[in-house]
Order: C-alpha cells, then structure tokens, then sequence
C-alpha cells in the first residue's frame, strides 16, 4: 500500500508538470502569433482595410474579423464561454474600423490565452466529435493555433500587396 501511495504522489505532480507545460508552451506560440498579427494590423494603414486581393475574397478587415471570430469560438470546443456581446460569426456588424478592429483583436487573443489557460488538465485528453472527426481537447487548441498562424500568413500577403513591410522583418 505505501508504493502504491508513494507512486501516486510521486507521478502525479509529473502529469500535471506535462499538461502545464503544453499550455504554457502554447500560450507562448499564441503570443507571438497575436504580437505579429496585431502588429500587421497597427502597421496598415486604415484606407488599406477596404483592400482585396479579388472580388469575393475577405478584405483586410474581414481576415482581422475572421481571426477575431475564431479565437472567441476555437476556446469554446474546450469549454469556454464566450463573453455575453460577443457574436463571433459577426463580428464585422459590431467593429468598424481600424482602431476598434485592433481592440477587439486584442481582447480576442487574451479570451483566448485565459482560456487556454484555464482548461483542467483533466479535460485535454478527452475526445468529442469535431466535424465528423474524433479530436481531443487538446487537439482542437492545436488547430485554434493553426487557424491563428493560416491568417497571420494571409494578413502578410496583405500587407505586402500593398507595400506594408511587416514590423518584425523591417531591419532585413
């Protein structure tokens, strides 16, 4: 009975050491990602919003709606609540405009840290069904991190069709 109790104590602060440390691992890509993205956006000027690459394809405001969109939904597969007001499939009736764009960019991406955060270790490795797929909790904050990373991709694009060098690479 004392192995079994000196186990216990002995490897579940192991486990917990193993699920804190993907969260703070991801937490740290999801800040780099958010720096850059807010970065680009600050760094476009505001008659540039309006800009597509084509008709029918998402303007610079839309892609920073979309991503704002997607960090208030990707947390709720792991069971956060999105904040009352918040429409994520709308959020370009609700934020006009470059400065409001960046507040809510902003604001997203702390939903989103916070929540990552606050996802019991307990919960990560469980499985629910994501669009006829089985995925883990864990799994569906892996790809909120890839959708963050696809758009970032997209805003670069953006930015240098229209001669925006993005803040970060300035210097080369």
């Amino acid at each position: 009975m004392k192995r079994i109790v000196f186990l216990l104590v002995a490897l579940v602060p192991m486990t917990c050491f193993a699920q804190t440390a993907f969260q703070k691992d991801l937490v740290q890509m999801i800040k780099a990602n958010s720096e850059k993205v807010i970065g680009l956006a600050e760094a476009i000027p505001a008659d540039d919003y309006s800009w597509s690459p084509a008709e029918g394809v998402r303007d610079v405001e839309g892609v920073i709606m979309h991503i704002i969109g997607a960090n208030y939904f990707f947390p709720t597969l792991a069971g956060a609540t999105i904040p009352e007001g918040i429409d994520p499939r709308n959020m370009a009736n609700t934020v006009k405009g470059k400065d409001a764009s960046i507040e809510a960019l902003k604001a997203s991406y702390d939903f989103m840290i916070k929540s990552v955060l606050a996802v019991p270790e307990s919960k990560l490795n469980e499985e629910f069904d994501f669009y006829g797929t089985k995925m883990t909790v864990r799994g569906a904050l892996l790809v909120a991190f890839g959708h963050c990373e696809e758009h970032m991709g997209q805003l670069i694009a953006y930015a240098r069709s229209n001669n925006v060098v993005p803040p970060w690479s300035q210097s080369e």
